[in-house]
């Protein structure tokens, strides 16, 4: 049994949470709605070609466009699961209303106080590790993490 848990938050976890669809909000509780995350990685069939391993190994050119193709379609796919989840009639709550500012966060933040009392639960301590946004400014940070209201 761990004594401490510590979740690390990236920018990403957000749309992260909404696009991977493994949990919902349904009332005020958290439902697992998908049993994996494993999306079709047409990447992984690619690679076992040889001149695509050689690009994706030694172009950096090919590299900032893969990321920025894969940043796109991290969008979309976030995007296209909040649109199903308002066509399904996901309204926030009015325990999750008072927690998140948008309402796009609150099964993240389900998610973060459930993860919490588990390892309250078992007898841990649980911490986040805000993991900062960098600002147009090399010296200024920002946080992606859903802030609570009221």
């Amino acid at each position: 049994m761990p004594d401490h848990v510590l979740l690390e938050w990236y920018f990403t976890d957000l749309d992260d949470n909404i696009r991977s669809r493994l949990f919902v909000l349904k009332g005020d509780e958290l439902e697992r709605d998908q049993p994996t995350y494993l999306p079709v990685s047409l990447e992984q069939c690619l690679l076992e070609h040889w001149p695509y391993r050689l690009l994706a190994e030694n172009s950096m050119f090919f590299a900032w466009l893969r990321a920025a193709v894969s940043l796109r379609v991290h969008r979309w796919m976030a995007a296209e699961a909040v649109e199903a989840a308002e066509a399904a009639d996901a309204r926030p709550t009015e325990a999750s209303a008072v927690v998140a500012v948008d309402p796009r966060e609150a099964p993240s933040v389900a998610l973060l106080r459930a993860l919490e009392s588990e390892a309250r639960h078992r007898g841990a301590h649980f911490t986040v590790l805000d993991v900062p946004v960098k600002e147009e400014n090399r010296y200024a940070f920002s946080s992606s993490f859903p802030q609570a209201t009221g």
